[in-house]
């Protein structure tokens, strides 16, 4: 898409910079509205349409380890960055721990959030894999999809593409 459709019914053209606000930060001409807290801790609020309540993601934020039995995520022992938020463009990056930092991509389409690893971690011994725990708070009667599979509130292990559906219509 290259155009969005305002409140008033007119079409304008997309803008996906991000850019500040009272409250933190937000991308607004676009097919949908991204706003970015302040702080990491506050997440971000998704608005798709005017008709469907907002999405909450990326709140609390922590790096983790997980075990070779994939069911005991453990916060990994890293110090808390005190560096703040850098915006440029269409992308906006929280650090959320020393030598890890979460970006989060704004495109017409879609947001892509991305852990980035600056330096390489000391892990335990019994870890298994590196990554993040948050929590999302999705509008009432929709769900998290991998393809076909709806999830439920075990930890899965994916490299595949999350999807948020309805429910009922699996739009």
């Amino acid at each position: 898409p290259i155009n969005y459709l305002q409140d008033d019914g007119v079409w304008d053209e997309i803008d996906l910079n991000v850019v500040a606000t009272a409250n933190g930060w937000e991308v607004t001409k676009n097919t949908y509205t991204a706003e970015f807290a302040a702080e990491v801790a506050g997440g971000v609020r998704v608005q798709v349409n005017q008709f469907v309540d907002p999405i909450y993601t990326g709140i609390n934020p922590t790096v983790v380890t997980i075990d070779e039995s994939g069911e005991a995520p453990m916060p990994l022992m890293v110090e808390p960055s005190r560096d703040g938020p850098t915006v440029g463009g269409n992308v906006i990056r929280y650090p959320i721990a020393e030598g890890f930092d979460l970006d989060y991509t704004v495109e017409s389409t879609q947001l892509k959030q991305n852990l980035v690893i600056r330096e390489r971690p000391v892990l335990q011994p019994n870890a298994a894999w590196l990554g993040i725990s948050e929590a999302v708070q999705l509008p009432v009667g929709y769900s998290l999809y991998i393809g076909d599979t709806l999830l439920g509130e075990e930890i899965t292990q994916t490299q595949e593409k999350l999807d948020i559906r309805n429910i009922e219509t699996g739009e």
